[in-house]
């Protein structure tokens, strides 16, 4: 199983947002919400599968909150939602080399992560600089607890 600070490849990020006006969920594919016909912004959902760090609070997964935070590779820009990951903070683990490049992980874009997803994505590297990780750990809870 995976660890935190695992960099896995992510196929679902996320499937499915609440509604802004019906509160019901509905999946990003469809727009406007089915339900009410409610047309969402989702500007700040990342549609596509891609690279994330996992985040967990606990050892297992299946006993704490557990986030995923995506990474990009455009946009190098840090602040108070982004953090520059750079190829010397990470071990690579995998025989694709894709994503063996500098990313931005974007905080303020993580999502709840669950089992049944985990099950479904590979491991692609690690995290290795601690100073690194208690930077995005910092700014990780800032911007879920505000």
């Amino acid at each position: 199983m995976f660890n935190k600070w695992d960099i896995i490849f992510v196929t679902k990020f996320p499937e499915i947002i609440s509604c802004s006006k019906c509160n019901r969920p509905f999946s990003i594919l469809d727009y406007p919400c089915q339900f009410c016909g409610n047309k969402n912004i989702v500007t700040n959902i990342i549609a596509k599968p891609r690279p994330a760090i996992l985040w967990l609070d606990q050892v297992s997964w299946f006993k704490s909150m557990a986030f995923a935070i995506p990474l990009s590779k455009s946009g190098m820009i840090e602040d108070r939602f982004n953090e520059i990951i750079k190829i010397s903070d990470y071990t690579f683990l995998h025989s694709d080399i894709t994503y063996r490049v500098p990313m931005r992980a974007v905080i303020c874009q993580a999502t709840r992560i669950d089992g049944n997803v985990l099950s479904q994505n590979k491991l692609i590297g690690k995290i290795t600089d601690t100073n690194l990780m208690n930077k995005i750990e910092n700014k990780l809870l800032n911007w879920v607890f505000g």
